[in-house]
């Protein structure tokens, strides 16, 4: 994330666009998983902080990926109920549909469009970006996450 004009001034126009559909991969499921993994407490007081804060942030982490299964599906955020539980039920139902990044355009002027929301801005994709596309990168993200 580029903030504040002196950082803005220094980055190329193309790499600060900041769109509400287009997501970065969720590189924070790496440490949720590592701190799932963790040990057993055995009443430590380190322990008990850990678990209180995963407990405290395990609704914001639905709703983010919730946001992330809805923005990235094949359809999008259109047609999905505003509830966030019916949203994310809606959004499971339809995943056999697939999932692409957004944020690429043919219109970028390069052979094949870049995905910067991905991550992976030089992996191989189809030349004509659109929302046939589908993307196993992001999908093995979202297991990851399910």
């Amino acid at each position: 994330q580029v903030l504040g004009p002196e950082a803005r001034a220094r980055v190329p126009e193309e790499f600060v666009a900041q769109a509400r559909d287009v997501a970065n991969p969720p590189t924070l499921l790496l440490l949720l998983a590592q701190l799932a993994r963790a040990p057993a407490c055995a009443g430590g007081g380190e322990c008990t902080a850990r678990e209180a804060a995963l407990a405290e942030a395990l609704p914001s982490l639905e709703r983010w990926f919730s946001w992330l299964l809805q923005s990235q599906s094949a359809r999008g955020l259109e047609s999905l109920p505003a509830d966030p539980a019916a949203a994310h039920e809606a959004a499971a139902a339809r995943a056999h549909e697939g999932f692409y990044w957004r944020g690429r355009s043919a219109s970028d002027g390069r052979l094949n469009a870049m995905t910067l929301a991905s991550g992976l801005d030089d992996f191989p994709r189809a030349t004509h970006p659109g929302p046939e596309e589908r993307h196993v990168d992001l999908l093995c993200w979202l297991v990851a996450g399910a």
